[in-house]
């Protein structure tokens, strides 16, 4: 008897279709809607079929459940029930492997999205405290280039009101407080 059941409609078996590389990729609800078109009744399939409690771990395990299952069919419809069975068992195992692989990824980009975050407020905390800092050091900077005129101005001031000669190169005048 064979292991895989074969598609009436294009005469490949399910294996076929799903390794297919110009068929479209399956998805977890494919199988159950291949099964249906075949008339297979899923409830008596799970009443006949007994299953492993736990998954099958890797694809050789999963081929000697498969091959068990089939070998112990006593007619074609009771193949077709264990097949049916073991197909939405096997469907439901990659749907339940891929969500968990799926939930980690999005916690892993969760955790990611939220590192860079911190790194970006800190980054933008350091920017404001930046220009605060600037900010500050241009009013000082204004407040130096006001004294500075302003000594020049007083500077000039004294210079126009004292009398050309009473100042001497070389002499130091007290009463000038410098």
């Amino acid at each position: 008897m064979s292991a895989a059941v074969v598609c009436r409609k294009r005469g490949l078996s399910y294996f076929d279709e799903i390794a297919s590389p110009s068929l479209p990729p399956p998805y977890c609800s494919s199988v159950s809607k291949r099964l249906r078109h075949h008339h297979v009744d899923a409830a008596t399939a799970s009443s006949q079929v007994p299953l492993p409690h736990d998954h099958p771990k890797n694809m050789s395990e999963w081929v000697d459940v498969f091959v068990s299952q089939m070998a112990g069919a006593s007619t074609m419809d009771d193949a077709k029930a264990r097949a049916s069975r073991m197909l939405e068992v096997w469907e439901k195992s990659i749907c339940s492997h891929a969500s968990m692989e799926a939930s980690a990824a999005v916690e892993t980009l969760t955790r990611e999205k939220q590192d860079r975050q911190k790194e970006y407020d800190g980054m933008t905390e350091e920017l404001q405290q930046s220009k605060q800092l600037l900010a500050q050091y241009q009013e000082q900077v204004s407040s130096l280039e006001l004294d500075l005129e302003k000594y020049g101005l007083s500077v000039q001031l004294r210079q126009a009101t004292t009398p050309n000669n009473s100042i001497v190169p070389g002499r130091f005048y007290p009463d000038d407080g410098y």
